[in-house]
């Protein structure tokens, strides 16, 4: 079994992923590859991996990308065949990868909802590797391997590469930021977010606010007294995520007490 040299005390497993998929919309896109390494408290890694079959063509533009052709997937297990064996790999496990906030666990949220499973991630700290980078260094993977680690990126795109690289890129990221623990570096990640689109965040008044559209900085409360219709489109909109209209509901429920 693999094992990384843990510079910082892991208060529980870290599961690393990355999806290669159908497109970059994580609403409606599919996932055609799936690369997951969990990190134990002992620093010990273990693997799960697997080929997707959307039940779908894949655009050409993202065989373009990921090397993953309507052949490669013909014969391989759906989402809803791995799913078991995937969300018990995950367990209880925080999570960690590149872009992960943004796009991965939206996507898996999605891909969940679908077979009527609900993945929960509220009470798991996340470990996001891009975000840390944005907010120190700002690039992308292959930029982020070649700053932290010294090293070109080979196979990028690839989902088993890019999840041991984002692995890599975060404990080193720990490293050089001084972060003592993972919850330091989660907490710095998220830092207000409230869904994982950072549709809605606290301000610095704790109060919760929008981040995008007409109403951008104001409070979500305040919107909803004066347009109601405003909140209802965003419950109802399929354009927004799982995740963003699940949130907005909650918030919508705790304003109504």
């Amino acid at each position: 079994m693999d094992k990384i040299d843990l510079k910082v005390t892991l208060l529980r497993p870290v599961v690393f992923f990355d999806f290669e998929t159908t497109g970059v919309d994580s609403s409606k896109d599919r996932i055609v590859e799936i690369s997951a390494q969990k990190v134990n408290v002992d620093g010990t890694i273990e693997k799960f991996y697997s080929l997707v079959n959307p039940c779908r063509p894949i655009p050409k533009e993202a065989s373009d990308v990921n090397g993953i052709t309507d052949e490669d997937v013909k014969n391989a297990p759906t989402f809803l065949q791995i799913s078991e064996d995937l969300l018990k790999f995950i367990g209880d496990s925080d999570l960690g990868g590149y872009n992960v906030l943004g796009f991965d666990i939206p996507l898996l949220i999605e891909e969940c909802a679908r077979i009527g499973v609900q993945f929960k991630y509220g009470r798991r700290q996340i470990m996001d590797s891009f975000y840390i980078f944005k907010k120190k260094e700002a690039h992308n993977l292959t930029k982020a391997v070649e700053f932290y680690l010294g090293e070109e990126l080979e196979e990028a795109h690839s989902a088993e590469a890019d999840t041991t690289a984002s692995m890599r890129v975060f404990f080193a990221q720990l490293e050089k930021y001084g972060f003592q623990s993972t919850n330091a570096a989660s907490e710095f990640v998220k830092e207000g977010i409230i869904d994982l689109k950072g549709k809605f965040k606290r301000n610095a008044e704790n109060i919760i606010c929008f981040t995008f559209g007409k109403y951008a900085n104001q409070s979500v409360l305040e919107v909803s007294k004066r347009d109601p219709g405003y909140i209802q489109w965003i419950l109802t909109n399929p354009d927004f995520s799982t995740d963003t209209r699940k949130h907005l509901q909650l918030i919508v429920k705790e304003i109504e007490k």
